[in-house]
C-alpha cells in the first residue's frame, strides 16, 4: 500500500437488542420532554388566567344588573326630565338625561341603556354621554319618524320648544313609546299648545310625562295638552325645585289639577302595569329625588 493508504475497520450493524434500547431511551426522553413541556404550558396558562382575572378585577366597568321585573315596566325619575325606562324583558331606556351641572340632581353612576332618547339639544335634556353601554342614541331630529330599537317601537314627533315655531327656542322631539302593551309619552321640553295634527301624530297615551314648569305655557294649556292626549297616568316632571332653581321654572305647588285625581307616591320609581290603570285621568306625583 502507498504511504496515503488507510486501513478502513468496517463498523458492524447494529443488533436488534441495540436498536431496542435506542428506542427506549429516545422514548424515555420524548415522554419527559412532553411532561416538562405540559407542566410548562399549565403554569404559563395558570399565569395568563390569573392577570386576566386580576386585569377584569382592577379596570373594567361592572354595569349594574338588570332592574326589570315581571309584573310591568319600572319606570324611575332621576329628577328634572330624566327618566329612566325598564321593560319586563329587561330593555333599558334613558328619556332626556340631564348634563352634568345644569341641575343639582345627582347623575346615576354607570347607568346603562339600551337605548337613549333626546328631545332637544339643551343642555339640560341632552346628556346622553352620560349613559354607560353602547346605547343607540335618538338626539332630537333624529329620532323624528317611525323607529325600533331593541323590539321597542317608538316613534318621535317634531314640535317646537316655543310658540313661535321654534324661532327663539328651536326644536323639541316628543316620544311614543310601546313598551309592555302601555304606549308611553314624553312630550321633553315642549313649549306650545298642541295642534290637532300634534294629537294624531302622538296619539293616545296610557302615561303621559308631562312637563308642567316651562313657562311657555298657561297652567290652563299644560292641562289641555294632556286632556288631549286621553292620558290614563300623568306624571308631572320638569317643574321647579331647589336643585334645578337656575332655570326659572314654575314649582308644581303652582299649579292646579282641578277635578283630576292625584296620587302622591312615596318613591321616585313606579312599577306601570297594563291591568292596573286608572279609569279616570290620575295624576302621578313621584317623590322628588334628593339634591346634591
Amino acid at each position: 500500500m502507498g504511504v496515503f493508504s488507510k486501513r478502513v475497520r468496517h463498523a458492524a450493524p447494529p443488533s436488534a437488542a441495540d436498536s431496542n434500547r435506542s428506542w427506549r431511551r429516545a422514548g424515555r426522553f420524548r415522554s419527559c420532554a412532553g411532561r416538562r413541556g405540559g407542566q410548562f404550558g399549565g403554569m404559563v396558562m395558570r399565569r395568563v388566567f390569573c392577570l386576566c382575572g386580576v386585569m377584569l378585577l382592577c379596570g373594567s366597568t361592572i354595569l349594574p344588573a338588570q332592574e326589570a321585573v315581571p309584573e310591568g315596566t319600572k319606570a324611575r325619575w332621576f329628577g328634572h326630565a330624566f327618566v329612566y325606562l325598564v321593560s319586563k324583558s329587561g330593555v333599558r331606556i334613558a328619556v332626556n338625561p340631564f348634563t352634568e351641572g345644569t341641575v343639582d340632581y345627582p347623575l346615576p353612576e354607570r347607568l346603562p341603556a339600551e337605548i337613549v332618547l333626546i328631545s332637544s339639544e339643551a343642555p339640560d335634556y341632552s346628556g346622553g354621554q352620560h349613559i354607560f353601554g353602547l346605547p343607540q342614541v335618538f338626539r332630537s331630529l333624529a329620532g323624528v319618524g317611525a323607529n325600533r330599537a331593541n323590539g321597542i317601537p317608538f316613534r318621535g314627533i317634531n314640535t317646537w320648544r316655543d310658540a313661535e315655531g321654534g324661532k327663539r327656542l328651536g326644536r323639541n322631539t316628543v316620544y311614543q313609546l310601546e313598551v309592555d302593551g302601555l304606549r308611553y309619552v314624553h312630550l321633553g321640553t315642549l313649549g306650545h299648545p298642541l295642534s290637532s295634527k300634534d294629537v294624531s301624530a302622538i296619539g293616545r297615551a296610557d302615561v303621559l310625562f308631562l312637563p308642567v314648569g316651562t313657562q311657555e305655557l298657561s297652567q290652563r294649556e299644560i292641562l289641555r295638552n294632556a286632556e288631549l292626549l286621553e292620558a290614563k297616568w300623568i306624571v308631572p316632571l320638569a317643574y321647579g325645585t331647589e336643585p334645578s332653581r337656575r332655570l326659572g321654572l314654575r314649582p308644581l305647588a303652582d299649579l292646579d289639577f282641578g277635578k283630576l285625581a292625584v296620587k302622591k307616591h312615596e318613591a321616585s320609581e313606579f312599577v306601570f302595569v297594563k291591568s292596573a290603570l286608572p279609569e279616570a285621568p290620575t295624576v302621578l306625583v313621584l317623590k322628588e329625588p334628593a339634591g346634591l
